[in-house]
């Protein structure tokens, strides 16, 4: 009877625990929309694994052609040539013109 009540309470802890931890960090998401049209930055996934002080680690600036629901962004050249295949949203910055 002992080890059942102690395994609720610990199952019971640990859920408390996790959702502490997954509100914690949801607060710190940042929300990142763009539209049709919008310049943005592509990151070089290269870097990962082995990352360089010096080198650039953005790519573009690109074009935004579509998006879909789920997150996922088709991408055009400036000049309009679009790119193979579909891009992660979070894997992008908005290009600022300086």
């Amino acid at each position: 009877m002992e080890l059942d009540e102690t395994r609720f309470f610990a199952e019971f802890h640990q859920s408390v625990e996790k959702r502490r931890q997954k509100d914690c960090h949801d607060r710190h998401i940042r929300k990142k929309s763009y539209e049709v049209g919008d310049q943005v930055l592509l990151y070089n996934s290269k870097f990962q694994k082995f990352p360089r002080k010096l080198q650039m680690h953005w790519l573009g600036p690109f074009i935004v052609t579509e998006i879909r629901d789920s997150g996922e962004v088709r991408l055009a050249q400036l000049d309009r040539v679009v790119l193979h295949g579909w891009v992660n949203g979070t894997h992008m910055n908005p290009f600022h013109k300086t």
